[in-house]
């Protein structure tokens, strides 16, 4: 069995991405969908070059269990199991498998959500519901092994470990390439805002996301010489985003 390392959402592709899962964690996203399984692939024992399998490459519309048996099937029969699958699924989603590395796009968000948090309760992410409002609030890749096994009670201790893990991460791949990356927090430990250094200077970047995930405003906060944070800029990201905010005012820095 596979080892789930990274996790991330995001919600304006309506994807998630995880490494790594068992080719076989696909199935339970096929439920009651049409599909159309473009292409699957399987490793010759040289372990690095692909051999395609045959399998019927027409949009499936009904007996869904029977080509989903047939898929698991294969897996099972080939030597090296299924290591590359390729599925367009209705409404432009689709699944899209390659060694361990998992990427799924659905329309609806929150079939993703109950989905995403099946996967997780069975690869052992016991306080999946906790760890979901983790993605949707932070949407990088998030190092997820760090609360594994743990229920809410370990989970609450360490997820904000997690989290600056993830961002550490992040600085390496991404615009904060060099830059010192940190979380400030309340005084009840929850997140306050995510930020980096520059030049000598702390700048805290804070966002405000709907429960779903969906970007509502952004704030960038500097540090003066008695190390008080200010916002030196605002920014709403849909013409409600005001509203909202008033709506659910003080909800939105406890990540």
């Amino acid at each position: 069995m596979e080892s789930l390392i990274f996790f991330k959402y995001d919600w304006s592709l309506k994807l998630i991405r995880t490494h790594s899962v068992d080719s076989m964690a696909i199935l339970p996203f096929l439920e009651g969908r049409d599909f159309i399984v473009n292409s699957v692939h399987t490793l010759k024992d040289d372990g690095v070059t692909a051999e395609k399998c045959d399998f019927e490459e027409e949009w499936i519309t009904k007996d869904h269990f029977i080509y989903i048996q047939a898929l698991k099937e294969l897996d099972d029969e080939l030597k090296n199991g299924l290591a590359f699958i390729d599925i367009e699924l209705e409404n432009s989603g689709y699944i899209n498998y390659s060694v361990g590395q998992l990427a799924i796009k659905l329309e609806n968000i929150e079939e993703l959500k109950s989905l995403s948090i099946q996967l997780l309760k069975y690869y052992g992410f016991y306080a999946a519901e906790e760890l979901w409002k983790i993605l949707v609030n932070h949407q990088i890749d998030i190092p997820v092994y760090f609360v594994l096994g743990m229920r809410k009670d370990d989970f609450l201790l360490t997820k904000n470990q997690m989290i600056e893990e993830a961002y550490n991460i992040d600085s390496t791949f991404t615009a904060f390439e060099g830059k010192l990356r940190f979380i400030s927090l309340w005084p009840n430990q929850s997140i306050k805002e995510v930020g980096f250094e520059e030049n000598g200077q702390l700048i805290d970047e804070w966002s405000c996301f709907c429960p779903n995930g969906e970007l509502k405003a952004s704030s960038s906060w500097m540090y003066d010489k008695e190390n008080i944070s200010f916002m030196y800029e605002l920014t709403y990201h849909d013409v409600n985003a005001k509203e909202f905010l008033n709506q659910h005012k003080g909800e939105f820095k406890s990540f």
